[in-house]
Order: structure tokens, then sequence, then C-alpha cells
């Protein structure tokens, strides 16, 4: 039987958890600062959007991400070992173009699109680490992936706590539900961000690549941490995980904000 994971060299914790904090703390980093100029225009966008069309927004995220955990590993080669990063972050570019254009309508039809190239993008760095997208703790790690919430997103010590302590030993419907209140969010405000047609084209295709950049550095965290959880358990490897992202914060002179 194929093992989920085929480990390349032995298992150095230390330099797994160091790797791991500083790609965390980099996903909201300076790949973000120019979105955070229009923050506050992004969530105006949000705000007037009506009850019934953010609860469409989520009724798509979910549906997105149960057709990605069902679709986005078919014609993956299983041998490959190299990541397609920039390719599907252009992918994703484009597809938040296509949907901005035509305003709240178009990105009402592209959300599930823009899940499954997100998901595909995850699935493909799992492969690019030697896992077996087969195996079902790596399909499910690839689920947990989306719990982070979004690059848009100031509290991401809610997002760590969440992914640590909420998702442990569900079914996958249930994983898919639990992690849709982290990621449905992300989609509603892409939702009032592209409300304005053509405008929204613009706005779609920097948020798409924001999103599909930011999901990546998650996913890289998610699958590095994996062989240290099948060492150490799972709540100790991601406690140890938390540990880690606080020294680097302090060591940058910042709070350890993180909260057990």
């Amino acid at each position: 039987m194929t093992q989920a994971l085929i480990p390349a060299a032995p298992l150095d914790p230390d330099a797994v958890l160091d790797r791991a904090a500083a790609e965390y703390l980099a996903a909201r980093g300076a790949l973000t600062t120019a979105l955070d100029r229009a923050a506050s225009a992004v969530q105006r966008g949000m705000m007037r959007l009506p009850p019934e069309i953010q609860r469409l927004a989520a009724e798509r995220a979910r549906e997105g991400l149960e057709l990605a955990w069902r679709v986005a590993i078919l014609g993956l080669d299983p041998e490959t070992r190299r990541e397609h990063g920039a390719a599907y972050r252009l992918t994703g570019a484009l597809s938040g173009a296509l949907g901005g254009f035509g305003g709240l309508p178009t990105t009402l039809a592209e959300l599930p699109v823009t899940t499954s190239l997100i998901m595909r993008s995850v699935a493909d760095i799992a492969r690019a680490r030697g896992l077996d997208l087969g195996a079902e703790e790596v399909r499910r790690a690839c689920i947990e992936v989306f719990a982070f919430g979004g690059p848009l997103e100031e509290d991401d010590d809610a997002d760590l706590a969440f992914w640590m302590t909420r998702l442990a030993g569900q079914e996958v419907a249930q994983l898919i539900a639990a992690v849709i209140a982290r990621y449905a969010p992300v989609l509603v405000t892409k939702l009032g961000a592209q409300a304005a047609p053509l405008v929204g084209a613009a706005v779609g295709a920097g948020l798409n690549l924001v999103y599909m950049a930011f999901y990546q550095r998650m996913a890289r965290v998610v699958f590095d941490l994996l062989p240290l959880e099948r060492a150490l358990g799972r709540e100790a490897a991601r406690r140890a995980f938390a540990a880690r992202v606080d020294a680097k914060r302090r060591a940058r002179g910042e709070d350890a904000r993180f909260r057990r």
C-alpha cells in the first residue's frame, strides 16, 4: 500500500517548526500590503450586500469546497515533485477578472471556480512534498488549509486557534461544514469588492492573486507539519507550532499574541 508520506530525510522537528512558522508569519506580510490600503473600500462593499446575497455567497463557498474535495486531484500526475504555484496564481487572477467583469451575477458564478482552483493548487503543493493524494489524512489536510480564513482577516490568532482545536476527529462532511465558518466570510468579502461591473474585474484579479498566494503559503505550513504530527501527535505538534510562531514574533519585537 502506498504510504501517505514519503520522507526524504530524517525528521528534524526544530527545522520543521522554524520553516512552518516563518511561512505562516510571511503569509500576511508584504504580499497584502497593497490590498491593506483598499481594505476599507472592500469592507464597505461587503456591507452593501443584502443578507440574502451574503447567504448565497456562503452557499457557493460550501458547494465549491465540496466540489473541490471531489475533483481537485483528478489528472494530477502522482510522480511530479515540482510546485506550479505561479501558474495557479495566474489562472486564479484570470478567473477573478472574468468573474468581476459583470459584477454580482458573474462573481457568484465564479466563486466555486476560484475555490476549486485554490484546492487544486493546494493539492499540487501536497504532491510536490511526496504526499499521497489518495490518502484520507492528506485530503483532509487539503480541506483544513481553508480554515485559515484569508489574507484580509485581522485576527490571524483566531484562525490558528480554530485550526488547532476545532477540526480533530470529524467526518469529512462535518469537517467541510466547520471550515466553511472560516472560509465563507472570505468569499463574501470578495463578492462585495467585485460588486461593481467592469471595475470589479481589476479588483477580482487582484484579490484572487492575493488569495491564491495566501492559501499556497498556508498549504506549505499544513503539509510541512504533517510528518511532525505523525511523530509527536496532532495536538502536541500544533501547540509546538503555535509556540514557535510566538517565539518568532518576540524575536521581531512584537507581542506574543497567541492565546492558548
